[in-house]
């Protein structure tokens, strides 16, 4: 089965870079669905059925570190990336800290369809 991702990005361009990436890398990854702010993404994220989620951190009205900590505890099982433009010690400690598993600069796209499926690797038991 494909590793399921959905993408939280407040600018559409970000969005289809980050899907054209995902799905033009591999078979073993789609895009279930994307959403332009924090709350779009949880009213959607129920129904999507996503094992993944890439949030920017910079978003309207609720930052993409708020996000992560709600889906944290909505959806516990969730893998989350959090990429950003500005990748600074900062920013990352705050991510991980709100409960993102990983951390990425938008400016490493090209290493995200890799980084999705080291951690959907790591986050499910050896059979």
């Amino acid at each position: 089965m494909p590793i399921r991702v959905f993408i939280v990005d407040d600018r559409p361009e970000m969005r289809l870079l980050f899907k054209l990436n995902l799905e033009q890398s591999t078979d073993d990854i789609v895009v279930c669905g994307e959403a332009d702010t924090a709350e779009a993404a949880l009213e959607q994220l129920e129904s999507a059925h996503a094992d993944l989620v890439i949030t920017d951190v910079s978003l309207p009205r609720m930052s993409g570190i708020e996000l992560v900590e709600r889906i944290r505890r909505q959806y516990p099982a969730l893998q989350i990336l959090v990429a950003s433009v500005h990748r600074t010690d900062h920013f990352e400690e705050s991510a991980r800290k709100a409960g993102a598993h990983e951390v990425i600069s938008k400016s490493e796209l090209d290493k995200v369809p890799e980084m999705v499926k080291n951690m959907m690797a790591r986050s499910r038991p050896v059979a």
